[in-house]
């Protein structure tokens, strides 16, 4: 059984093909929207935020992920590096 792709993964493949950045909101959208990936959560636009910001550039904080996928831009939107 091929295992499935993480989160990160999957909101890299979705900065990727909006090809300009976009907010967490339309990240989540497009998830939800195409069936990307199950959430098992009463927040999962909360999951996709965190992951954003756990894997952004301009987070030093402890719990950040030493792995940067992500920056994010002046107007709240998300880019990849």
């Amino acid at each position: 059984m091929a295992s499935k792709p993480n989160l990160a993964s999957i909101i890299s493949s979705v900065l990727k093909s909006a090809g300009k950045p976009i907010t967490a909101d339309a990240v989540f959208d497009v998830i939800q929207s195409k069936s990307l990936y199950e959430f098992n959560s009463k927040n999962p636009q909360g999951i996709v935020r965190n992951c954003l910001s756990r894997h952004s550039i301009e987070n030093t904080l402890p719990n950040a992920s030493k792995k940067k996928i992500f920056s994010k831009q002046g107007d709240g939107g998300f880019d990849l590096i």
